[in-house]
């Protein structure tokens, strides 16, 4: 496969894209370069419960981006132990090459730049068990803040153009619902902390009270 002679963002633009249309993700719950513990996400997104099925589980996934450039094996290994901290599913995106990777619940996808086609080269597992609460919670409410200064601007692009009345309405709804969904996501997280700290007392006998 040829190399990929793409500047980095608009690699993670055009894989964000095909990722979207894959995986069947919301437009405005996927983000680029997301800080989470101490590294930064390529791209990272957000699916939130639904009454059907998904594509993707519910929860946060993260997708970090590969090129025939990166050879560092020990930054890498460091990202997915940051990444699995905090997220649901780590994928990685080889471009243009096949990834190997031995950490089990990391699933694999394979980005080939000539026809932009994504392949699953291995699905990812839940990572639900090592997850540190606190910083789940201080991710999402940086995704939180993303999310509303994005509309912000939207809605204040809205006014200044003489949109009309209706159709802020409707930006004000979609703000409102990208925001359920995201408190979903948040529920969930301190469901199982609850039930965790539950578990642990029993194990121990004291009262989680």
């Amino acid at each position: 496969m040829p190399d990929c002679d793409l500047r980095e963002n608009d690699l993670q633009m055009l894989i964000g894209r095909q990722l979207k249309a894959f995986f069947h993700i919301r437009q405005n719950l996927i983000f680029f370069e997301v800080p989470v513990g101490n590294s930064r996400a390529d791209i990272l997104c957000v699916q939130p419960p639904m009454p059907y099925e998904t594509v993707l589980p519910p929860g946060i996934h993260v997708f970090e981006v590969k090129t025939r450039k990166d050879k560092d094996s020990w930054r890498l290994k460091k990202q997915i132990q940051s990444y699995t901290r905090i997220v649901d599913y780590v994928w990685l995106i080889g471009v243009n090459k096949v990834m190997e990777i031995d950490n089990e619940p990391t699933g694999i996808l394979l980005f080939n730049t000539s026809n932009c086609r994504i392949d699953v080269q291995k699905g990812a597992r839940s990572n639900n068990t090592k997850i540190d609460m606190l910083l789940r919670q201080e991710l999402l409410r940086r995704i939180a803040k993303d999310l509303k200064n994005k509309y912000d601007h939207v809605c204040e692009m809205a006014r200044t153009n003489h949109r009309s009345k209706t159709n802020r309405i409707m930006i004000q709804q979609k703000l409102s619902s990208e925001f359920y969904e995201l408190s979903e996501v948040s529920s969930q997280t301190r469901f199982r902390e609850e039930m965790r700290s539950k578990q642990s007392a029993k194990k121990t006998g004291k009262n989680p009270l």
